[in-house]
């Protein structure tokens, strides 16, 4: 009996360790064929490169296509949309802001570049891939393998990195040729970074420079073409761009003065903007991102962009400069102004009471803004960004009824009763204020040809007008029939019924537009051509050859006793160029001696 017991208990053992060692068997079978494949991580967009879906023993539910037929085109099926959804779409990170309908604009897919974008090539293959159609997919920027998964200065699943604006640049390359080419300024640090700009989506380059992103979003972007804010108000230009803000609701909005006017990319201002009239960020004409057709050739740029408006076919054909205008293109120093970056200087005294010379903007031939020796343009004397001097923000009831004046225009300094625009470059000129040939002081109800009084457009308008004067000298009077040269411009207050009836020359005067025949020094009596510019040794005898009409005493260029209207000159006043009795009669021996 024990031995049976001894016999039982010997084979259960042996079936009990062979039952274990049958069920280790098993288990490491089945953990042998529970093994995640290889490419699992690869997989995971990848899908057909799981081993399980490779088995030739099963049929699956859904017929795999690796070449999807797509609204944008065939392409492989990893980097179609709903496999970046399957992600993107909150599981592993929400981007549903970025692509839900309504939400926003995109950058473009499922169409074909334009040729003006070149896609580099690297090792003979196109750096961003188009899918079989040829056209732009999600995976043409996109890839998991392009950028390192450590790196910080870049979004990962980039081809390349973005953070600088590479990525855009790499296809847009016409957009990078700089302000030179008409295109905005990129690689730069803005003046300023608007709080406003940054919450809808702007950035920066890691340098704190302007890069495509600044302007655009490639997804959920708020406006065509994918900007980050709307602009159809130039909110996203004067956002940043905040001191030309004075041009909305001014004479230079187009969107209020000429609405349906076209720039050159056929845009209307009514719909594009206040400042797509004159700007365009590419492709526009020059430094400024001109948005309109200037002058071919021209000798200053500046102002032949006004001119693309102030002409004749232009919208602002009914302000025209006319032939007698303020010249543009000429040095600074022809007035006598020594101008350096943050200082003017006159080369002529200045006087009690005068205002500091203020540095206005000068530039070169090619448009660019320059200090020394800088030429004189129609940006010198205005802004035509503001319409009038310290008034950024004047609330305008009507646009079209605005009519300008010495204190408005668009000038940079208000042109007030002491002329301050004209004087702060023509210093010697200055004191004309100061004697009755200003005519606030002698006849301050009078107008000139254009219907101003001295009171609103300054001493200086009393003869002489910026735009469409009477001739040479700007005149802004009328002239008299039958006169001609100097002598011309002086009838028109000298004469019967005019301004200075009572200061006539009469029948019998000292000659005019006769040949100098004895010695004179010209920079003390100048002579003239006959269409009244100064003409050195060989021009004529003109009324201005003996008489400075700016300046009433000889010996004393401050003298307030031409402030009066009823003191009457003498030999020594009477706006003289030099005294008549001082040394037994200086003036006429200065010719005749």
């Amino acid at each position: 009996m024990a031995v049976y017991i001894k016999s039982v208990s010997r084979g259960f053992c042996i079936l009990l360790w062979a039952g274990l060692l049958f069920g280790l068997l098993l288990t490491s079978i089945a953990e042998a064929t529970r093994l995640p494949s290889a490419n699992r991580e690869c997989s995971i967009c990848h899908i057909m490169w799981l081993t399980e879906f490779r088995r030739d023993d099963v049929t699956p539910l859904i017929q795999y296509q690796p070449k999807p037929v797509l609204k944008t085109g065939k392409q492989d099926v990893s980097s179609t949309p709903r496999m970046c959804f399957s992600c993107h779409d909150g599981f592993v990170l929400d981007s549903r802001f970025m692509w839900k309908k309504g939400r926003g604009h995109n950058h473009p897919v499922g169409e074909k570049p334009s040729d003006k974008i070149k896609i580099p090539l690297v090792e003979g293959k196109k750096l961003f891939p188009l899918n079989d159609d040829g056209k732009m997919y999600c995976g043409t920027c996109h890839t998991a393998h392009g950028v390192d998964w450590e790196t910080d200065d870049s979004p990962v699943f980039m081809r390349i990195k973005s953070r600088d604006g590479e990525l855009c640049e790499a296809c847009h390359q016409d957009k990078t040729t700089g302000p030179e080419k008409g295109f905005h300024i990129l690689h730069r640090k803005p003046d300023r970074f608007p709080a406003d700009l940054k919450k809808a989506g702007s950035r920066l380059s890691s340098k704190g420079d302007i890069t495509c992103q600044s302007c655009h979003r490639p997804h959920a972007a708020a406006e065509e073409p994918i900007l980050v804010m709307r602009n159809n108000d130039s909110q996203l230009c004067l956002t940043c761009h905040i001191d030309k803000l004075a041009v909305k609701g001014s004479k230079h909005d187009m969107s209020l003065m000429a609405p349906d006017d076209l720039n050159i990319k056929g845009q209307k201002s009514q719909t594009a903007g206040p400042c797509s009239a004159c700007h365009v960020p590419h492709q526009g004409g020059g430094l400024f991102l001109w948005a309109r057709q200037t002058e071919k050739a021209s000798d200053d740029v500046i102002s032949s962009t006004c001119r693309s408006c102030h002409n004749k076919e232009g919208p602002a054909h009914k302000k025209l400069v006319g032939q007698y205008s303020h010249p543009t293109g000429v040095p600074i120093t022809d007035p006598g102004i020594i101008a350096t970056a943050n200082k003017w200087v006159s080369r002529f005294k200045d006087f009690v009471g005068l205002k500091p010379i203020q540095v206005l903007p000068l530039y070169n031939k090619n448009g660019r803004r320059v200090a020394k020796d800088g030429l004189v343009t129609c940006a010198s004397c205005h802004d035509p960004h503001n319409w009038a001097p310290h008034a950024k923000k004047t609330q305008r009831k009507d646009t079209h009824k605005l009519k300008g004046d010495g204190r408005s225009s668009f000038l940079r300094i208000a042109n007030d009763e002491n002329s301050s625009l004209c004087i702060n470059c023509h210093r010697e000129q200055s004191v004309v204020t100061m004697s009755k040939h200003n005519l606030d002081i002698s006849a301050p109800q009078a107008s000139n040809v254009a219907g101003r009084k001295v009171s609103t457009d300054g001493a200086c308008s009393a003869c002489h007008l910026p735009h469409k004067g009477q001739g040479s000298h700007m005149w802004a009077r009328k002239k008299v029939d039958g006169k001609q040269g100097e002598d011309g411009l002086c009838a028109s207050c000298h004469r019967e019924e005019g301004l200075a009836d009572k200061k006539l020359v009469g029948d019998k005067g000292h000659p005019v537009h006769a040949k100098m025949t004895m010695s004179a020094t010209p920079e003390m009596l100048p002579l003239y051509k006959r269409k009244q510019a100064k003409n050195g040794e060989k021009g004529l005898i003109e009324c201005a050859t003996c008489h400075n009409p700016h300046q009433w005493d000889s010996r004393d260029a401050a003298s307030k006793a031409g402030t009066d209207p009823e003191v009457d000159g003498d030999a020594d006043t009477s706006f003289l160029r030099l005294p008549a009795v001082a040394q037994h009669g200086a003036l006429c021996t200065e010719c005749h001696n």
